[in-house]
């Protein structure tokens, strides 16, 4: 699961349109929004690829001047996958890098 918070700028006159583009998209939601075109979005959404993707889209949409990255976190699924592999890494006596299996020695 990743979780994005962005500030999209957008012109103005543009308000409507890009709220309601945004709005349309999977796991996009405009929280707040100024008449100057500032809007406080976030994209939660299962795949952290699918984030990227969105926020490439957003910069391409019409009235939108600029997104900025406020916030990201991601949820890792395999993360006691990653735990092993990190203790797998440890220094055996003679200083040097070896891999076991198991806990860090």
């Amino acid at each position: 699961m990743t979780i994005c918070s962005l500030v999209v700028l957008a012109r103005p006159q543009n308000i409507e349109e890009v709220n309601n583009l945004l709005n349309a998209m999977d796991g996009v939601e405009v929280h707040a929004r100024n008449e100057q075109g500032k809007m406080v979005i976030s994209i939660d959404h299962p795949s952290r690829e699918y984030c990227s993707k969105a926020m490439t889209n957003m910069s391409h949409m019409n009235g939108v001047m600029s997104i900025s990255l406020v916030y990201e976190y991601q949820e890792d699924l395999d993360i006691e996958q990653d735990k092993l592999a990190l203790n797998k890494l440890t220094f055996n006596k003679h200083t040097k890098l070896s891999m076991v299996q198991g806990d860090v020695k």
